[in-house]
């Protein structure tokens, strides 16, 4: 965290209008990472959990208007990794500041409108969903793997997918052989060495979870 301060006084030196503006993909990788270190069940500095909150979130407003498509995918899914800890973290239930949780709860609903996971909010208009057809025609995830380019890193996306299923409560045996599929086939028209590297170390990490799981439970 003390590089990153560095890195963000430094900018603030130069111009101190740009303290939240977050260009750079790898300094939005380091934060997004920091923030989810910070989602664990230990106390820390509520002023420095919200800044690596701002952080993250200046990263990903500002990821659409400058950075590659692959930076710009590594961000949006970090990002959302890094939200996606911070209701159950030390920090926040600590806190005796009722502002700390409705803020939490304010990034989280902002956060699912700038994902596309929540539609914005349109006067006059009545939402209603059938959840019945909804998941009758929802896409399976590998298939939705199968449409991520081969230069978008599909082999890092298989590989999250599959960490994901190995760390979930109760994973399904069906899932993980369609997501199996999905990342050979990744791993073979992927155009970048580095994403079948991340590919694989992810889906190994997750073999290593599937395998201690079942030991444990034995």
């Amino acid at each position: 965290s003390h590089t990153l301060d560095n890195i963000v006084a430094e900018r603030v030196l130069a111009d101190p209008e740009k303290i939240e503006v977050v260009e750079d993909p790898l300094e939005a990788w380091a934060w997004a990472y920091l923030l989810l270190q910070y989602g664990d069940n230990a106390t820390r500095d509520l002023a420095q959990w919200l800044k690596a909150c701002r952080m993250v979130w200046a990263a990903a407003e500002r990821a659409p208007q400058g950075m590659e498509e692959g930076d710009r995918m590594w961000v949006n899914t970090l990002s959302v990794l890094a939200f996606s800890g911070q209701h159950a973290a030390g920090t926040v239930l600590a806190s005796a500041d009722p502002l700390a949780k409705a803020s939490v709860i304010e990034m989280y609903e902002d956060a699912q409108v700038l994902f596309r996971y929540k539609p914005l909010a349109i006067a006059g208009l009545e939402m209603s969903v059938a959840f019945d057809d909804v998941a009758e025609s929802q896409m399976s995830v590998a298939e939705a793997l199968r449409q991520i380019p081969s230069s978008d890193f599909p082999c890092w996306a298989a590989g999250l997918a599959r960490l994901a299923v190995a760390m979930a409560p109760s994973a399904a045996a069906k899932e993980a052989v369609e997501l199996r599929e999905a990342f050979v086939e990744a791993m073979q028209r992927s155009e970048h060495p580095g994403d079948k590297a991340l590919g694989a170390t992810n889906w190994l990490y997750a073999e290593y979870i599937t395998r201690w799981k079942g030991a444990m439970q034995h």
